[in-house]
């Protein structure tokens, strides 16, 4: 993310509002919005997932698809067996 994080994200309606709402991007002044981590923490967390994922792209790939089932299709996960 480097340089990167002081640019302003375009409109992007999927997952705009959860990155809103988690403290990644605030509004700007011409009506876009941009990446400010709302604390320190989230700043080194988004640090570390950045470098992890310079590291390892794949594994962090299957991570978010893995946890992108929400709502109604997470509920009826959460009743599946498995075999671990």
């Amino acid at each position: 993310m480097g340089d990167e994080r002081g640019a302003v994200v375009g409109h992007q309606p999927d997952g705009l509002a959860d990155a809103h709402a988690g403290g990644l991007v605030a509004d700007d002044a011409n009506g876009g919005v941009r990446y400010a981590p709302a604390s320190d923490d989230l700043s080194r967390l988004v640090d570390v997932t950045q470098a992890l994922y310079a590291k390892k792209p794949d594994k962090v790939r299957r991570v978010i698809v893995s946890s992108a089932a929400t709502g109604l299709s997470a509920f009826a996960d959460s009743f599946r067996l498995r075999n671990d």
